[in-house]
């Protein structure tokens, strides 16, 4: 019998793929095969900008039919705002008057039923980085591609912030956790805290130029407070903050699990990519934290996230929220819980303190 749940991945020297993509139809610059960094362009495109209307013919007191007599530029033609574009003179050209365009754009359009004209305003230019460091394994025509590369992949429980690389520094435990006692800083530095985190660090954090925090936990109100708004029960990633913030055990005052932390020490002071965006239902998605490097002895791709005896899990819900185990058994048939509802449950061995969780209420550990 196969029970699946959730995984989490934490594996050092894996293979890692990436997808890509633009959120419009553009350009690919990237070819198969190539070997890219963190920053560079593999595709580009173009978001055409809002066209503006402007009531040409009402402002300068014409009749709209006549619009073409007194409209100085042509349809194609760039317009600056404040650039005279129109001029009338009246009562035997005594008395003249004009209009200035209030857009910067494109002459696009002219409505000589209304006398107004269309100015589209300037493009917006997306470019697409390859977020890791890696190796173009496929092209996606017109999108993006799919890189692949080695190393160190993390995922954690929840996060906010997009994507940024830089260089991982681990905070010593023992160290007063102020950022002044904190050597090395620079500008696209990512900290990893143990735990320990507080609203004037984070802020603390902003004015060293830290790119992002990896932490094993932190208070729900203190992270309410940084980014000035209730935490996305959807979908987290586009907080306009600067720092991307990534929590590997949840929230509160849970230390980072051993695993991780050492994990993270393994790589300290390497470049690595982060990405604090979190889905937590349908369509899962983890933040995370990658590390590329150059490793021929590497596992295959993940394991599928399938429960077994001896599988490590954390359990998610109380009274044992956090705390990690090994499944020691796989009931077949649903098992009645005290609150009185059938579930699908697993017996699992906390430091031999056998407790039985429902499947749904696991998280499979993938090392």
């Amino acid at each position: 019998m196969k029970a699946y749940t959730s995984g989490l991945i934490i594996k050092e020297n894996t293979i890692i793929t990436k997808e890509r993509r633009l959120p419009i139809k553009g350009q690919v610059i990237s070819n198969l095969g190539d070997e890219v960094n963190y920053d560079t362009i593999i595709a580009q495109g173009e978001i055409k900008g809002h066209l503006a209307t402007f009531r040409f013919a009402s402002e300068l007191n014409i009749n709209p039919q006549d619009i073409d007599k007194y409209l100085l530029p042509k349809i194609g033609d760039n317009i600056k705002q404040g650039d005279i574009i129109g001029k009338s003179a009246s009562f035997f050209g005594l008395f003249k008057s004009s209009v200035k365009s209030p857009y910067t754009g494109v002459l696009e359009y002219i409505n000589r039923k209304t006398g107004t004209i269309g100015i589209r305003l300037a493009s917006t230019e997306i470019k697409l980085n390859a977020y890791i460091k890696g190796k173009i394994q496929k092209i996606i025509p017109e999108e993006g591609a799919i890189i692949e590369t080695k190393g160190t992949f993390i995922q954690g429980i929840f996060g906010i912030g997009g994507e940024k690389f830089g260089k991982l520094l681990v905070v010593n435990p023992d160290t007063n956790n102020t950022i002044d006692n904190i050597p090395n800083i620079t500008e696209n530095t990512i900290l990893v805290y143990e735990k320990g985190l507080n609203l004037d660090i984070l802020k603390d954090c902003e004015k060293k130029g830290v790119l992002g925090i990896i932490t094993g936990s932190i208070s729900d109100k203190v992270l309410r407070d940084y980014i000035n708004k209730e935490l996305g029960v959807a979908i987290t990633g586009d907080e306009k903050v600067p720092l991307t913030i990534i929590l590997t055990e949840g929230f509160g005052n849970i230390p980072m699990s051993e695993t991780t932390f050492n994990m993270l020490k393994s790589i300290d002071s390497s470049y690595v990519s982060i990405n604090g965006a979190t889905q937590i239902r349908a369509g899962v998605i983890r933040p995370e934290i990658i590390m590329s490097k150059d490793n021929k002895n590497l596992s295959d791709k993940y394991e599928d996230a399938t429960l077994k005896i001896g599988s490590k899990v954390r359990i998610m819900s109380e009274p044992y929220l956090c705390q990690y185990g090994y499944i020691s058994d796989i009931f077949d048939k649903p098992i009645m819980l005290e609150t009185g509802n059938l579930a699908n449950c697993v017996e699992i061995n906390l430091n031999n303190n056998k407790v039985i969780v429902p499947r749904t209420n696991i998280e499979l550990i993938i090392e």
